[in-house]
């Protein structure tokens, strides 16, 4: 079990319900392809398939062949003609399997931030403790880490990854312009501190002013990125962890709030539209890989 958090997969399951869908549970029983270099992603966490191993086989154990799991691997290209007898297919695995795998999912981002304030307490013990601390910031990580990844095999966290070195108070330089960024010295870690993080990442600092940007509406810029921000915090404040005053230095109390989301709901409908889809590397290293989403229109 994990030692340094407190934050629980029901929380974890709003946040990403809020973050990920949208609010929109109808996105959860289908085949989405977000642009770019992703493939067709699925359920709660916007499962990868081509890039997501676990998700393949949890498709090959429940009735997916190989050939299927190829189709739904490539960068778009299916029509809604092809998409229909996968998606029923998908709708037809019985609901405790997809909560039983999405459970498991959401335990390894629960232990994937454990191990991240574990590797921050060798290189900033302070800055690891206020996250202990603090569920509003462990549930941001976990948020961070789905969306942009925080560089590490499975659920452990490497300490050269970008938003580690910058949580220890590194100075991390990014591509673009060589701009930097450091959390000044005993400064307490906020919430704040990642969204500037995230802000300030290469592609968000130079989306507005780049000459080859044709679609500044595209999912990839930073009101997508703004977008998802918002739904974080509302995800958060709904959950009663989401405090606007300095981060605390002591364990918040414990909340019994938790915003009204279903394990898996997958076939109630809502006016919320699904976000797109970012790149799946660490901000500041590689640039983004997915581009306008071709399923679920322009959201931005």
């Amino acid at each position: 079990m994990p030692g340094n958090t407190t934050i629980t997969i029901d929380q974890l399951r709003a946040v990403f319900f809020a973050t990920e869908d949208g609010g929109d549970a109808s996105v959860l029983n289908t085949f989405n392809y977000a642009g770019g270099s992703s493939s067709y992603s699925f359920g709660l966490m916007q499962f990868d398939v081509f890039h997501n191993p676990a998700a393949q086989k949890f498709l090959l154990d429940n009735g997916f062949n190989q050939k299927e799991i190829s189709k739904l691997s490539q960068s778009g290209g299916l029509s809604k003609d092809d998409l229909k007898p996968l998606n029923a297919k998908l709708q037809a695995i019985p609901q405790a399997k997809i909560d039983e795998f999405t459970n498991g999912q959401l335990q390894n981002s629960i232990t994937k931030v454990d191990n991240f304030i574990d590797v921050l307490r060798i290189r900033n013990p302070a800055a690891a403790q206020i996250i202990a601390d603090s569920q509003d910031l462990q549930l941001r990580i976990a948020d961070y880490d789905n969306q942009y990844h925080i560089n590490g095999n499975g659920t452990k966290v490497s300490p050269t990854s970008p938003i580690v070195q910058y949580l220890s108070g590194s100075r991390v330089t990014f591509h673009t312009g060589g701009a930097t960024m450091q959390l000044a010295p005993g400064e307490i870690v906020t919430g704040n501190d990642i969204w500037e993080f995230i802000e300030k990442s290469t592609y968000n600092a130079s989306w507005a002013t780049d000459k080859d940007n044709k679609n500044p509406q595209s999912h990839d810029n930073r009101p997508s990125v703004d977008s998802r921000e918002q739904r974080l915090d509302k995800a958060l404040n709904q959950l009663g962890v989401n405090l606007p005053s300095p981060q605390r230095l002591s364990p918040p109390p414990q909340s019994n709030v938790i915003a009204p989301v279903p394990s898996t709901p997958f076939f109630s409908s809502s006016d919320v539209s699904p976000p797109g889809r970012m790149w799946h590397d660490d901000l500041g290293v590689s640039p983004p890989s997915h581009g306008e989403d071709e399923t679920h229109g322009g959201l931005f």
